[in-house]
């Protein structure tokens, strides 16, 4: 049987990314310097991964059958999680797919990732590989700071001194 909405099949063929940017403006009075604003960003991003069953697949061979760019970019999210869970990686390919370039600031940025998934009834083999992305995303950890100047600051000088010690230790 096959499953019907109502605007006809459902399709695995998309990603969907939705990004939602709220911005607070708080205003603080300093004797010495007078009123002063504090702004703080906030943002809520959405992402809707379809055909996590292909992820069984070898890639390779998904590559010559499908060469959507939607298998590209799931084998890409993929990668993005192991370069990120695994502690010796020095580079994480987020430029390898438009989905992984879009979620960098959600997944190995500066923020809070919460990872939902759906599962559907009767699609064993799609919520297994469904389950196994979701688990490799759920053992990123980032470690957020607020967006404030003084704190961007600070950790611009944290991370040239860093850079510096590394130099002065490789030489």
């Amino acid at each position: 049987s096959s499953l019907l909405t109502d605007y006809g099949p459902p399709k695995n063929d998309a990603s969907v990314v939705l990004q939602i940017d709220v911005m607070q403006i708080d205003e603080r009075r300093d004797p010495e310097m007078g009123v002063r604003q504090h702004h703080v960003l906030s943002r809520l991003m959405f992402i809707e991964v379809a055909g996590t069953e292909k992820l069984l697949s070898d890639p390779a061979k998904l590559r010559v059958r499908e060469p959507s760019a939607l298998s590209r970019s799931l084998f890409s999210l993929q990668a993005v999680a192991q370069a990120l869970v695994s502690s010796g990686a020095d580079f994480v390919p987020y430029t390898q797919s438009k989905l992984t370039h879009l979620c960098y600031d959600a997944l190995g940025g500066n923020a809070i990732c919460l990872v939902l998934a759906v599962l559907q009834h009767g699609a064993g083999q799609r919520n297994a590989a469904t389950m196994r992305l979701v688990q490799q995303l759920q053992q990123i950890q980032n470690y957020p700071v607020p967006n404030d100047e003084r704190m961007q600051g600070l950790l611009r000088r944290f991370r040239v001194q860093i850079k510096h010690l590394r130099e002065a230790a490789s030489a």
